[in-house]
C-alpha cells in the first residue's frame, strides 16, 4: 500500500509509523486512559484490510481517531485531534515575513552568515535567498512532520536542505567533465563538440560548472587528469600547422614548446577568472573544487602535470581585486593528491613543493592521501565539492542527496554523564536522523532528468533519456546520504573529563562513530541506499547547536568546533595519526586541519599526511570554529 502524503509524494505504508505516533500520544496523558498495544494493532490490521492500493495520510489519521473514540479513549482522541488541529494552524501561518523584509533591508541575520561567498546585498544573492526563506516556510509547515521540526529547532539534529526542499534540487556533485568533454554535450539546446585544444576546453568547462552550479546548491568538484589529453591535442594542433615551415626539427620543437606553454597559461588563467567573474543563479561564484592528481598509468601524465604546475603558480601569483590589490581568490578551492608519482625522488615531486608553498599562502588547501584512502577505504574516491567522498570510482559522476547532523555535545549533557543514556539518547537520534534523509531521498524519487539536463542527460552526471526519472542514479553507488556530526571532541570531553587524543578519550569517540557507522550500514544493506557517516565542515552549524543549548543551559561550555578542531598540546604528527582512526569511520567525508605555524620542516609533513592521514587541511589560525557573529534563536 502507497501513502499520499501532503506534499503529494507518495511512500510505501509504514505501520510502525503508527505505532509510533500512538506511543507517543500514550505518554500524554493518565495511564486509564492509554490505549493498548492489542488495541494498536486492532486499528493497523483495520487499515491494513481495506486493501486500499494508496489511501491519503489524512484518511490514515481520521481512521486512528475514530477508531479512538470507538474504544473510549476520548481524552486520547481528544488530544490527538487537538495535535492534528494545532498542526494545521501552523501550516497556515507564514513564518518568513521578518527574515525576508531583513534581508531586503540588509539587516544582520544568519543569512548573512550562511554563505561567506554569497554577498548579500545583490540582488541576485537576495533572490535566491529569498527563495530559500519560501521554501524553508513551507518545509517547516507542510513538507516535514512536526518531530523533524521540532528537533531543528531544538538543536537537536540540523536539517541542511530545507532552503532547497521544495525543489528536487541535490547537494554536492562530483561532474563527469572527461566524458562530456570526450563524446560532446548539450547546453541551452546547442551542442557542444569534443574541443579542438586546451584552451577551449577550458572555456567549455567554466560554461559546463557555471551552468550545473545553478542547478545544485552545494560544491561541485572536477579532476584535471581529463585535460591532459587536450594539452596533447594542442601540441599535434601546433605541430600540425608548422610542419610546411622549412626550419630544423629543434627549432621546430622549441616554438611548440613555446607555443605549448601559452597555451596552458591562457587555459589555466581562463578557468581562475572564468569562475572567479561568473554568477551562477545561486547569486555567487561557482563552488568548484579542482582535483590536481596524476594517474599511473595515464598516458597524458607529461601534460597532466603542466597542467597541474601552472595552477598552482597562478595560485601562488594571486588575482587582483578591486581596492584590495593582489589577492588569493576562493575559488576554485584545490585540493592536491599525494601519489607515489609525486612524493620524495619521484619525478613530479617538484609538483608537491610548488602545492606547499601554495597551502602555506591560501587558507583551507587541502591534501589527499591516496596511500591512506585505499588503505581506509580499500577503494579509490571521488570528491563531491570539497567535503564530501564518494566512495569508488564510478562511469557516472557522483551527487550527495543532502545532508542532516548530529549535535552530540547536547546528547553528552542530556545525559548528564550516563553513558547508557548517551548511547540510547544516540540511537534514538540516529533513528531520526535516517528518517529525515530518507525524506530528502523520497523528496528527489521521481524526478526526471529533464529538469537539469546538462546533469541527468548530457554527461555531468548521467548520460539519462530526456523522459527517465533520475531513481536509478539515487539507488545506485553514484549517490550518498549524507549523516554528519558536530562537537565529537566536545562530547568526549565532557563524558570523560579528556581530550580526543587520550586512551580514555579515544575509546569513547571510537565507540560514538561506530555505534553511528554501524547503523548507517545496516541502513545501506537495507534498503541500497547510499548512507554514510560525515564529519560536518559548517562553523554556522556548528554556532547554530551551540547557541541552542546555551540558552537552555544544558551545562558549562566553550564554543563548538566544526572538527577536531586544533589540540595544541599535541603535535599536528600524533594528532593526524590519532584522527585517521576516526576518518576512517567517517565514510562520507572528513578532514583534519594543521596550523602553517605547525610546518617547520616540510619533507616531514608531506610525508606524515601520506603515511598517516586521508585528508588534511592547512589553516593559517585554528578553522571552522564558533566564531562571534552570532545570530540567536534562528531556525535557519
Amino acid at each position: 500500500m502507497k501513502v499520499i502524503k501532503r506534499d503529494g509524494s507518495i511512500v510505501e505504508y509504514n505501520s510502525l509509523k503508527i505505532v509510533s505516533a500512538l506511543e507517543h500520544a500514550n505518554k500524554e496523558v493518565q495511564e486509564e486512559e492509554r490505549i493498548l498495544k492489542k488495541d494498536i494493532r486492532r486499528i493497523i490490521r483495520y487499515i491494513e484490510r481495506l486493501d486500499k492500493k494508496r489511501i491519503l495520510v489524512e484518511d490514515i489519521q481520521d481512521i486512528i481517531e475514530m477508531k479512538l473514540m470507538e474504544f473510549g479513549k476520548y481524552v486520547l482522541a481528544k488530544k490527538y485531534i487537538v495535535y492534528r488541529y494545532n498542526r494545521a494552524l501552523v501550516r497556515k501561518q507564514n513564518t518568513t515575513d521578518e527574515s525576508i523584509l531583513s534581508l531586503i533591508k540588509n539587516k544582520e541575520t544568519i543569512l548573512y552568515a550562511e554563505n561567506p561567498n554569497k554577498n548579500t546585498h545583490l540582488l541576485s544573492a537576495q533572490r535566491d535567498l529569498i527563495a530559500g526563506e519560501v521554501s524553508k516556510d513551507l518545509t517547516k509547515r507542510i513538507l516535514l512532520p512536526e518531530n523533524i521540526v521540532t528537533a531543528h529547532e531544538k538543536g537537536i539534529l540540523y536539517f541542511h536542505d530545507a532552503g532547497y526542499f521544495l525543489q528536487p534540487i541535490f547537494n554536492s556533485s562530483y561532474i563527469q567533465i572527461g566524458d562530456m568533454l570526450d563524446k560532446g554535450t548539450v547546453m541551452n539546446s546547442k551542442e557542444i563538440k569534443s574541443p579542438k585544444s586546451f584552451s577551449v576546453a577550458c572555456n567549455i568547462m567554466t560554461q559546463i560548472i557555471a551552468s550545473t552550479s545553478s542547478s545544485q546548491y552545494g560544491g561541485e568538484a572536477i579532476s584535471v587528469v581529463p585535460f591532459g589529453k587536450y594539452v596533447h591535442v594542442s601540441k599535434q594542433k601546433f605541430k600540425e600547422e608548422l610542419k610546411e615551415i622549412d626550419i630544423p626539427k629543434k627549432e621546430l620543437d622549441k616554438i611548440v614548446k613555446h607555443r605549448l606553454e601559452s597555451e596552458i597559461e591562457v587555459g589555466v588563467q581562463t578557468i581562475e577568472y572564468q569562475v572567479n567573474t561568473l554568477m551562477t543563479a545561486n547569486g555567487q561564484s561557482p563552488p568548484l573544487t579542482l582535483v590536481l592528481e596524476l594517474e599511473e598509468n595515464d598516458p597524458y601524465i607529461e601534460e597532466t602535470a603542466s597542467i597541474i604546475e601552472e595552477i598552482l603558480k597562478r595560485r601562488l601569483k594571486g588575482m587582483q581585486e578591486q581596492d584590495k590589490g593582489t589577492v588569493i581568490p576562493t575559488f576554485p578551492k584545490l585540493v592536491y593528491v599525494l601519489s607515489d608519482n609525486n612524493m620524495g625522488s619521484s619525478k613530479y615531486a617538484y609538483l608537491t613543493t610548488l602545492a606547499l608553498q601554495c597551502a602555506k599562502k591560501q587558507e583551507g588547501f587541502r591534501f589527499l592521501s591516496k596511500k591512506m584512502v585505499l588503505q581506509n577505504y580499500k577503494e579509490e574516491i571521488s570528491l563531491m565539492g570539497n567535503s564530501h567522498f564518494l566512495i569508488g570510482k564510478e562511469e557516472n559522476g557522483g551527487l550527495n542527496e543532502g545532508v542532516v547532523t548530529l549535535n552530540l555535545p547536547q546528547i553528552a549533557f542530556l545525559s548528564n554523564k550516563g553513558e547508557e543514556e548517551f548511547f540510547r539518547l544516540l540511537k534514538e537520534r540516529i533513528e531520526l536522523a535516517i528518517d529525515t534523509l530518507l525524506r530528502r531521498h523520497y523528496a528527489l524519487l521521481g524526478t526526471s532528468g529533464a529538469v537539469s539536463p546538462l546533469h541527468y542527460q548530457y554527461g555531468a552526471i548521467a548520460r539519462l533519456d530526456a523522459n527517465t526519472r533520475i531513481d536509478s542514479l539515487l539507488q545506485s553507488k553514484t549517490s550518498t546520504l549524507s549523516l554528519g556530526y558536530i562537537g565529537l571532541k566536545e562530547a568526549v570531553s565532557y563524558m570523560r573529563g579528556v581530550s580526543l587524543y587520550e586512551k580514555n578519550g579515544r575509546s569513547f569517540a571510537l565507540k560514538i562513530l561506530k555505534s553511528i557507522r554501524s547503523r548507517l550500514d545496516k541502513a545501506k544493506e537495507q534498503t541500497k541506499l547510499g548512507f554514510v557517516l560525515y564529519q560536518t565542515p559548517s562553523k554556522v552549524v556548528a554556532s547554530y547547536f551551540y547557541d541552542i543549548d546555551r540558552m537552555y543551559h544544558l551545562g558549562k561550555m566553550k564554543p563548538y568546533q566544526a572538527g577536531f578542531g586544533i589540540d595544541k598540546n599535541y603535535a599536528y604528527q600524533e594528532r593526524l595519526k590519532i584522527e585517521n582512526e576516526y576518518h576512517v569511520l567517517t565514510n562520507g567525508g572528513s578532514v583534519s586541519q594543521v596550523l602553517v605555524s605547525e610546518i617547520t620542516d616540510e619533507k616531514e609533513f608531506i610525508e606524515t599526511i601520506y603515511n598517516t592521514n586521508v585528508y588534511v587541511e592547512v589553516v593559517n589560525e585554528e578553522g571552522d570554529i564558533y566564531h562571534e557573529n552570532r545570530f540567536k534563536n534562528s531556525s535557519n
